[in-house]
């Protein structure tokens, strides 16, 4: 605990439960819990979304900021990040009204709103930040309305700084009407950025993951850090997850085996324990290596293992054909479901015996370690925090993103599956053992700040 607690006002467009489409939201709604125990006074604020229900309180009205010469009056609503006392202050204006998180179109006018009335609230409250924590490029459009604040408010911004946390850097923001790249004022104007693991943070700087930043991004590698991400291991825990139907634990593992015989019930495949089942839970999107999965590696596996494969995501339409044609080939030995299903999701780290995760590139990924969690052994393309959470004492890697590699990696899985029973026990267990806490990165949060403030 300090004497005088960090004060710390975070930026995301996402946090969990509140609003939530991917990793970033659940970041937003584990980290400042471990933050928060650690002595650090943090407040987040968010766009008041339409699909937002937690209840919120009245709690400013009437704030006024101009943008581009127009006058824009917004209120802000009050609630906690639920299970805590930790205020999200939700910004209510009729732009946020409709929307589920991100603008279809006009994305950059929606979050430069929020941008600066998230700046402007800060200076209606009794609260000095010493950390403005941005997350991603929403986010980012805070750093081009700082100055004026600097300047208009000394006395709540003079001692401000910036940490800029990039959760993947594929997703700039870039607006072509305004020629403006959020992502790139981020990284330019920061403090301090980070990116979500460590091997993540080296591969940025080069030409292969750099995504066309690279040089702008070598320019600040002296204050650029990896902070490996975590995940709430009270939620994903199989010791106490209501959502699977037998509970479990590392010492003893028949509930694992129950919960994957009921499943293969309940989604109509062959019901039993010999059967390896692979399981992929995911956006349906470029990124994430669906186009690893062929025809060859299908008839490979079932074939020689009569494996069963389940998806679990939504997204793309060419990658939901993609997938539908496998369904049709094999509908004993695939199932596909195209939405988002946090439940099922649970149920298939808790039933399926590996975890697929052959992406591209990965920023950190958390999935991967739910699936750990579960004793559920990942098979990762090694990139990023895919490389930094999974070696071949929890899974299976491959180096070169290629089909052949994906094929061979699986094949090696189940072939230790139905042959050495004893090493994919203890894979097992070391996969459940590992600790993904969210402690080890506030801990490192926490020095970051330390740093950034002296």
């Amino acid at each position: 605990m300090l004497n005088k607690p960090l004060k710390v006002f975070w930026l995301s467009a996402e946090a969990a439960p509140l609003a939530k489409v991917g990793g970033l939201g659940d970041v937003a709604g584990s980290l400042p819990k471990a933050l928060h125990k650690a002595g650090i006074d943090i407040r987040l604020a968010l766009p008041y979304y339409g699909s937002i229900k937690t209840p919120a309180k009245l709690l400013l009205k009437g704030l006024r900021m101009s943008i581009a010469k127009k006058s824009i009056v917004f209120d802000v609503y009050l609630t906690t990040l639920p299970g805590t006392k930790i205020p999200v202050y939700l910004i209510k204006h009729p732009l946020f009204r409709d929307l589920e998180v991100y603008a279809k179109i006009d994305a950059l006018k929606h979050f430069s709103l929020w941008a600066k009335a998230s700046l402007t609230l800060i200076t209606a409250l009794d609260f000095i930040p010493d950390i403005l924590h941005l997350h991603d490029w929403p986010a980012a459009l805070a750093t081009c309305f700082l100055p004026e604040f600097k300047e208009d408010y000394p006395a709540v911004f003079a001692g401000t700084k910036v940490l800029y946390t990039i959760h993947n850097l594929a997703n700039q923001g870039y607006d072509k009407k305004n020629n403006l790249n959020p992502m790139i004022e981020g990284i330019r104007r920061a403090d301090y950025i980070n990116t979500v693991s460590p091997t993540y943070a080296r591969e940025i700087l080069t030409k292969k993951y750099g995504v066309r930043l690279e040089k702008i991004l070598l320019k600040r590698r002296q204050n650029l850090v990896g902070i490996l991400n975590g995940i709430d291991t009270d939620l994903f825990n199989p010791k106490n997850d209501s959502n699977i139907k037998y509970n479990y634990s590392v010492k003893n593992l028949v509930g694992k085996t129950k919960n994957k015989l009921a499943l293969q019930a309940e989604l109509g495949l062959a019901v039993d324990k010999q059967k390896p089942l692979l399981a992929f839970v995911a956006r349906l999107s470029w990124q994430k290596g669906i186009e690893l999965f062929s025809d060859s590696l299908f008839d490979n596996l079932i074939i020689k293992y009569d494996a069963q494969f389940i998806f679990l995501g939504d997204g793309d339409s060419k990658y939901k054909k993609y997938l539908s044609k496998f369904v049709r080939k094999y509908p004993r030995n695939i199932k596909v479901f195209f939405k988002l299903d946090l439940s099922l999701a649970q149920k298939l780290y808790a039933a399926s015996d590996f975890f697929l995760m052959p992406s591209q590139f990965e920023p950190c990924g958390l999935t991967q370690m739910m699936a750990m969690r579960y004793g559920s052994l990942p098979i990762v393309h090694s990139v990023g925090g895919l490389k930094d959470t999974v070696n071949s004492s929890v899974g299976y890697s491959f180096k070169n993103y290629t089909a052949v590699d994906l094929s061979k990696t699986i094949g090696k899985a189940l072939k230790d599956f139905s042959s050495n029973p004893v090493v994919i026990q203890k894979k097992r267990q070391n996969a459940m053992k590992k600790n993904f806490s969210w402690q080890s990165a506030a801990r490192q949060y926490f020095k970051l700040y330390q740093k950034m403030v002296k």
